[in-house]
């Protein structure tokens, strides 16, 4: 470019050296035009096409633990999959807790393999959710999943008894 304005031509009316030259001015809303040889600027042609929306984030799938699974120790790792049709990035929220409502556990979460769980009490079942978010504000909420710490496998003064031979 030459100045300020924006400069393009369009498709030639005259001859391979010369079109119609535009001028889109910076200090007004106007374009100015004329026949002018093609010593400068770029050509363009527009192809009028339609606007596509974004769309809101894929429904959040493949949780970790499994629905319904029974987690043998309680320690672990939540983690899901999810993706987005436009690629844009995308954040999560996690519920988490044992109410079949669970509330909001951890905000804008970055990645879909997060939240480390300790000290969960044995016996009981956690049910949990994923809402993805986009950059452009569009959210898509998942399923509720749950799994189950299993019972504790002894306690102090029960009878241990031996596998092998199931006496005390």
């Amino acid at each position: 470019m030459k100045n300020s304005n924006g400069i393009f031509w369009t498709s030639t009316s005259f001859n391979t050296t010369q079109a119609r030259f535009r001028e889109l001015l910076h200090y007004t809303a106007q374009i100015n035009h004329s026949a002018w040889n093609k010593d400068f600027g770029i050509s363009v042609r527009c192809v009028k096409g339609y606007y596509t929306p974004n769309q809101p984030p894929e429904v959040p799938s493949n949780p970790n633990p499994p629905i319904g699974s029974v987690y043998a120790n309680n320690y672990l790792h939540v983690a899901w999959s999810c993706s987005d049709p436009d690629g844009d990035p995308l954040t999560y929220d996690l519920y988490f807790g044992s109410e079949s409502n669970p509330p909001l556990a951890i905000a804008d979460i970055a990645d879909t393999t997060y939240w480390s769980l300790y000290n969960l009490p044995y016996n009981n079942i956690y049910y949990w959710k994923v809402v993805a978010r986009d950059i452009h504000g569009n959210t898509t909420e998942g399923p509720l999943w749950y799994f189950v710490t299993e019972n504790f496998p002894w306690y102090c003064g029960d009878p241990l008894i031996d596998e092998r031979d199931g006496k005390i």
